[in-house]
């Protein structure tokens, strides 16, 4: 029994101790629940931190194999983040890099001490480096063992890039050969590189600080602040060429110079920035280039350069119009482009000779094609080009048009016997000298240019017939200075001389172009010359009517007091003549810039919108009629407030279907005649009135013819004065005329008594 109880006993203290060991339990079991949840909520914390913010975050384990990245380092390399767990750094960076990461690493490892690694070069996806600045830590266990790395990167790309910029820029602009500057808005400079203060003579320092008004003229720096001025007002960077500057010393610099506005961070301007660049040696290479170009291009010769293939590298006008194309289309086509195969080789086999012994040469036939496909003969010089070492490196020479000589040249040799027929019917007059310069042959078309007949022609000397020759200048020609004599002293064609010929049937001149052939035989004597000509009169009369018509045009444009204008449909001015300046004291600019209702009376636009009106609507009619004008008046108002009276005439602007877009037009100003019309109609008026009050005389006046009394419409007779006085305004003032006191008072005047 008592052992039973003793059991008991022993059971129930067991029991006690298994009830308050759960109860431990429970307790530790509640206490670790709180202690999970804590870590779960610090887990969320440091994950949302990790992965919202704007550096990438890491980690890797001993070897450098990524375990953890936030999606912001992973989008920053280009790849997804699961594609990136397991990385090894030396997958994303160049061996020389994981060379240096991987001894940084190490010493991190070795010493436990955090490390910064700077311009850390990762490799991207796409294949681009970036750079990091990235601060690395050790990564230990519960016993305190290190297990990898946890770091924190922030890109640096775009700092470092605008750096190497920084510094490319910089080194730029202290070694172009250009001048760079800034100045602010009072023009004084802030900033310039060496070679800007050098051009000058003067240090940085020295330049820096100074006005442009210290180095160039009053008037340039006017010319130059105008030119600041424009940028500052349109904002937009513009090119001023020729600035004259002075040097120290003293001398003159020719700069052309580019400048833009210096903005604020608040986008205000503060100043101007642009560069220079020394143009003066240009300067004067390009007044030799203007003299020899304007030369060039001026000379009746057609003018070529090509190279040692043969193309075209150079052509004047002249040169390329002759065979039909323009200088663009000319300038680096091949010889064999314009030639046929054979004509082509005779002509390199020449340029081979010029080449082979450097001396110029002369080609007096070169058969080339026209664009049009049609013959011409040339006669061209060729000398070669030397390059700054002195080697050839192409040709050049001169072209001549000799395809009217040579067309006569090739009928006189095809058939003596034809050339008579060739030359009767031939376009030009053509006159044949023998070697001494006597005419031995005229054509029909030289006879009527010349308005002579043969007999007194054939058999004369040049300058022994009874034609008078004259210069362009209308002087004499000199028996020296006549083509044919010139040729034959020459021996060689004189081309293109301009000659006045009269003769004596008519006093009026005509203008020749002459050009004299001179022609040998077989043994190389001279045989004759044929002079052929055109006659020019009609184009010199038209030139000079032409500069007549220019000068009066150009007159008429610079001293019109018209307005010429044109509008768009809405009635905005696209342009206006400078003449609205002095009509309404607007600049054109600015007068383009005003809407019409702004410029125009109420009356006067409603009477405008109206016009328009009804032309749109004719416009839409089945044929409305295309050069129809329209004739009104306008009232304006002056910049100054005063009302301007407009005569207005306009006609519609139309595209290429016929759709008005547009009307232009001219106006003038009629002021003057509206105020000359109103003070018309009112010394009218007063007239009238003036008119009203004078009494007037007419009809029939029946005078006696002794006493001279008038008699009047109630029959009685008055003396005249009384008559006329009482009719009219007239007043009386009586004296003696000479032949009554001669008759009344001989005695009281001089001279003989009867």
């Amino acid at each position: 029994m008592t052992t039973a109880k003793k059991t008991e006993g022993h059971f129930k203290e067991d029991l006690d101790q298994a009830r308050r060991h759960i109860a431990q339990l429970e307790q530790r079991l509640a206490e670790q629940k709180i202690i999970e949840a804590q870590l779960r909520q610090n887990e969320e914390r440091y994950r949302n931190f990790m992965e919202n913010v704007s550096d990438e975050c890491y980690e890797t384990d001993l070897r450098g194999n990524i375990t953890y990245i936030n999606e912001i380092a992973a989008r920053r390399s280009g790849y997804r983040r699961d594609d990136l767990i397991g990385k090894n750094n030396r997958d994303y960076t160049s061996p020389e890099e994981a060379k240096r990461t991987y001894k940084i690493f190490h010493e991190i490892y070795r010493t436990g001490t955090p490390a910064i690694l700077t311009d850390y070069k990762l490799l991207t996806r796409d294949g681009q480096f970036r750079f990091v600045e990235t601060s690395v830590s050790l990564i230990r266990d519960s016993a305190g063992n290190p297990t990898g790395f946890r770091g924190i990167s922030r890109d640096l790309t775009g700092r470092r890039q605008d750096q190497t910029n920084l510094e490319r820029y910089r080194d730029f602009m202290e070694n172009i050969a250009d001048g760079c500057f800034e100045n602010d808005l009072r023009g004084t400079i802030t900033y310039t590189n060496e070679v800007g203060a050098r051009r000058l003579g003067l240090t940085k320092e020295e330049f820096v600080g100074m006005n442009l008004r210290e180095f160039t003229s009053p008037g340039e720096a006017q010319r130059i602040i105008k030119f600041f001025n424009e940028i500052y007002r349109s904002g937009k960077p513009a090119f001023i060429d020729e600035c004259e500057l002075y040097r120290k010393d003293g001398q003159s610099l020719f700069v052309e110079m580019s400048a833009a506005l210096i903005y604020d961070a608040q986008g205000k301007p503060v100043g101007f920035r642009g560069t220079t660049r020394d143009v003066s040696e240009k300067k004067k290479a390009r007044k030799e280039l203007e003299r020899y170009r304007d030369f060039m291009e001026t000379i009746a010769d057609g003018c070529y350069e090509n190279d040692l293939r043969g193309t075209i590298t150079y052509a004047n006008e002249i040169a390329a119009r002759r065979i039909g194309y323009s200088r663009e289309e000319f300038v680096g086509m091949n010889n064999r482009d314009f030639m046929t195969p054979g004509e082509a080789r005779r002509i390199n086999a020449i340029f081979n000779d010029v080449y082979k012994t450097g001396k110029p040469t002369f080609i007096d036939a070169t058969e080339v094609l026209h664009k049009d496909g049609h013959t011409v003969f040339i006669e061209q010089s060729a000398a070669v080009i030397r390059d700054e070492k002195g080697n050839i490196a192409g040709f050049r020479g001169t072209t001549r048009d000799i395809t009217e000589r040579k067309k006569i040249q090739d009928a006189l040799k095809e058939s003596e016997k034809n050339y008579r027929l060739l030359i009767e019917n031939n376009p030009a007059g053509i006159l044949i000298y023998s070697p001494a310069g006597r005419i031995i042959m005229a054509n029909k078309r030289a006879l009527e240019d010349l308005e002579t007949t043969e007999d007194r022609l054939v058999g004369k000397l040049a300058s022994l017939t009874d034609l008078k020759l004259f210069r362009p200048d209308g002087k004499p020609l000199p028996q020296n200075e006549h083509p044919v004599m010139k040729a034959i002293i020459g021996n060689a064609p004189v081309n293109d001389v301009v000659i006045g010929v009269s003769s004596l049937q008519r006093e009026n001149i005509v203008w020749l172009v002459v050009n004299a052939e001179p022609q040998w035989d077989e043994a190389g004597r001279l045989s004759r010359v044929i002079a052929s000509f055109f006659n020019v009169t009609r184009r010199i009369k038209a030139e000079a009517a032409l500069k007549s018509s220019e000068a009066k045009y150009r007159f008429l444009t610079e001293k019109m007091t018209d307005i010429v204008w044109t509008v768009d449909r809405n009635l905005n001015f696209t342009y206006v003549s400078p003449s609205i300046e002095k009509a309404l004291g607007y600049p054109p600019e600015a007068f383009a810039r005003l809407r019409a209702e702004d410029i125009l009376t109420e009356e006067s636009f409603r009477q405008v919108m109206e016009l328009i009106v009804v032309e749109l609507a004719r416009n839409r009619e089945p044929s409305p009629e295309a050069d129809r004008f329209v004739a009104f008046e306008t009232t304006y108002r002056h910049q100054n407030g005063s009302m301007v009276w407009f005569h207005n005439v306009a006609s519609a602007i139309r595209d290429e279907q016929g759709v008005i877009t547009g009307f232009h037009g001219v106006s003038r100003n009629v002021s003057d005649q509206k105020q000359a019309a109103a003070e018309r109609e009112e010394l009218i008026a007063e007239l009238k009135q003036a008119l009203a009050e004078v009494k007037t005389l007419s009809g029939m006046l029946p005078i006696c013819a002794h006493c001279k009394k008038i008699r009047d419409d109630q029959g009685y007779w008055n003396q005249m004065e009384t008559y006329i006085t009482k009719h009219s305004e007239a007043l009386f003032s009586h004296c003696i005329c000479p032949d009554c006191a001669t008759k009344i008072y001989p005695d009281y005047l001089p001279g003989p008594k009867k």
